[in-house]
């Protein structure tokens, strides 16, 4: 069986670091759009969502994946999504796209996750309808080798360094410097990871 990554563990044909010559053509299938460009063994399983605006662009690196049910949302004014290899992108994950969010290789993203590039605008008026603020859009870059946990939500503006660690349930507003270790709402660094 091929795998995403070279690894020592043993052969275990339940793990997502291995897939099947099947899933890469089904894959490749589902990859078939022009606004996508995709590099090789990039895996995408059943039920993922591509929802692209016609301005849209997404470069994905290769042997990363999405598991099912995940949702990518590229809408208006100039959505960016770029995505290095080796990167894992868990069941039911949103991100959502207006400007540009950028994830390094070798990082994990935990299932339910949510990372988006915008937000409602404060409101004018106490007459204003939510339907109709308008977005504050900033970019969001989450660095090499990140593991973000289950649940978590990356709001935008957000840099988060290389080797950082997001806990599970984690709401990210504030940059997160390299190898550390970030938990809570909102998150709060606790320590280093290699400590």
């Amino acid at each position: 069986m091929p795998v995403h990554y070279e690894n020592n563990f043993e052969l275990d044909k339940a793990s997502e670091r291995y897939y099947s010559y099947l899933d890469l053509i089904k894959s490749k299938w589902r990859l078939r759009n022009r606004k996508i460009d995709s590099g090789k063994s990039v895996i995408v399983y059943k039920n993922v969502q591509f929802k692209l605006a016609d301005v849209s662009h997404i470069i994905i690196g290769d042997h990363s994946m999405f598991l099912p049910y995940v949702v990518v949302q590229l809408t208006k004014p100039q959505p960016s999504l770029h995505i290095g290899k080796h990167v894992g992108i868990g069941r039911f994950t949103h991100i959502l796209v207006k400007n540009k969010i950028q994830i390094g290789d070798y990082t994990r993203i935990g299932a339910f996750t949510t990372i988006r590039d915008h937000i409602h605008a404060p409101f004018k008026s106490k007459d204003e309808k939510i339907i109709q603020t308008e977005s504050l859009i900033e970019p969001v870059i989450i660095g090499k080798d990140v593991w973000i946990g289950n649940y978590a939500t990356i709001f935008p503006g957000v840099t988060i360094g290389d080797g950082a660690v997001i806990s599970t349930y984690a709401l990210v507003t504030e940059d997160v410097a390299p190898y550390t270790v970030v938990v809570g709402q909102p998150a709060r660094a606790v320590k280093m990871r290699y400590k």
